[in-house]
């Protein structure tokens, strides 16, 4: 009896033995299956994010050929441009071509460039020529008022541009945009109201006259409204 106790005791401790090592490979089935189905999502998604990346790259190629047909069509249009500039000055710097040129722009930097042109070429500019450089630049400058042209701390508000253009004394060209009034402020001698023009930045003004007011400057000024 003791020995048929035995063996099914025996018996029992295989079973247990059996059952935890069939859970325990139940387990490690049950891990291999959720790591392999893992690792064909990721396989799967990795699949997905390379197609679109490269989807991707293949929009990005296109955008960079359209790009490169536009700056090569831009670049041709710019040396043509280029071309017709070059050759236009060419012809402009040929004897009277210049002067035609120079009064058909009517402007303080075209008459001055025109001089510095001619002087560059060791040209010797007629005084007739001068003087009708200066009618040109007195007929621009039509317009009359006055203006501050330095402040009481001595800080000035023109660019005195001296011989800039022959025969125009104190040409000047403002450093900022200023309001032109009808007499100077702070003397009751004047009307120091705006007259309703403003001098703009790096535009040309003839000072005429200067009159101190305290420790600040105002000048009486011709200037124009279209130059």
């Amino acid at each position: 009896m003791t020995k048929i106790q035995d063996r099914i005791h025996e018996i029992n401790k295989i079973a247990k033995r059996s059952r935890l090592i069939t859970t325990v490979l139940a387990i490690i089935i049950v891990a291999f299956i959720v790591l392999t189905v893992w690792n064909m999502n990721t396989i799967s998604n990795n699949n997905v994010t390379i197609n679109s990346k490269n989807d991707s790259l293949n929009v990005v190629n296109e955008e960079l050929k359209f790009l490169k047909g536009q700056i090569e069509d831009k670049e041709i249009k710019y040396k043509n441009e280029l071309r017709q500039i070059v050759d236009s000055i060419a012809q402009a710097n040929q004897g009277s071509n210049l002067w035609e040129n120079t009064k058909s722009t009517n402007t303080i930097d075209g008459f001055a460039k025109y001089i510095e042109t001619e002087r560059d070429n060791n040209s010797v500019i007629e005084p007739e020529r001068i003087t009708e450089i200066k009618d040109a630049v007195d007929a621009i400058m039509d317009q009359n008022g006055w203006i501050q042209i330095e402040e009481s701390n001595g800080t000035k508000l023109f660019a005195e541009l001296s011989n800039y253009i022959d025969n125009i004394s104190d040409l000047r060209k403002a450093k900022s945009a200023r309001s032109v009034r009808n007499g100077i402020i702070g003397d009751s001698k004047y009307d120091s109201s705006r007259n309703g023009d403003v001098i703009s930045k790096d535009q040309f003004v003839i000072v005429v006259n200067t009159v101190s007011s305290g420790k600040a400057v105002w000048a009486q000024i011709k200037y124009s409204n279209n130059n």
